[in-house]
């Protein structure tokens, strides 16, 4: 059975020993996120956590309604 550990407890050597792609996830997680709250800031706006579209509403034309802010 796996179990999940939040990155943030576990060493730096750990995430290394992990592999080069979970460092960079880890040193980068988030940067989406700022980058649209920069960009939402000039609206006196931000938002908590970014969301994708689903593929089947892609495609249909049809997108669920987003979370509230």
């Amino acid at each position: 059975m796996s179990s999940i550990v939040p990155a943030a407890e576990l060493t730096r050597g750990e995430l290394r020993r992990l592999g080069e792609n979970v460092i960079y996830a880890v040193d980068h997680d988030g940067e989406e996120l700022a980058a649209v709250n920069r960009s939402l800031s000039i609206h006196d706006e931000c938002v908590d956590s970014l969301t994708k579209p689903s593929a089947v509403g892609v495609r249909t034309g049809h997108v669920p309604p987003r979370p509230a802010a």
